[in-house]
């Protein structure tokens, strides 16, 4: 009697499609849990970016006063005020290239990068 097989090769293919779905969710929720954690990173960075215009702002007046007061031969603080205009700037930097960075990976995560490479190879 073949029923038995044959019952037994369904209920085996029935086991790994379930087992495969299974996979898939949790390579869903690992994919979710990524483009989570870059999104949260990402708006962190553009909080940060502000943070640090802001500083760069007062930097930039403090430098302004420390010249004045430099030609007026009232204090000689202006290469301090040089060195965090400097380091401002490579904040800045830093700040701008980390968002672009998570934008990447953003992108690669939600299939952003095939697209563009679909898009690319036609005139």
């Amino acid at each position: 009697y073949q029923g038995s097989r044959v019952e037994a090769d369904s209920a085996r293919q029935r086991a790994r499609v379930q087992q495969k779905q299974a996979e898939l969710a949790a390579y869903e929720l690992a994919l979710r849990q990524q483009v989570l954690d870059y999104w949260m990173e990402l708006n962190q960075l553009r909080v940060a970016a502000e943070e640090i215009t802001v500083t760069g702002d007062y930097r930039d007046l403090y430098l302004d006063r420390s010249r004045t007061l430099y030609e007026l031969d009232l204090s000689s603080d202006l290469g301090d005020s040089m060195t965090q205009i400097a380091d401002i700037q490579f904040q800045q930097a830093k700040n701008t290239y980390q968002i672009q960075l998570a934008l990447a990976h953003l992108k690669a995560l939600t299939g952003g990068l095939l697209k563009a490479e679909k898009g690319a190879g036609k005139p």
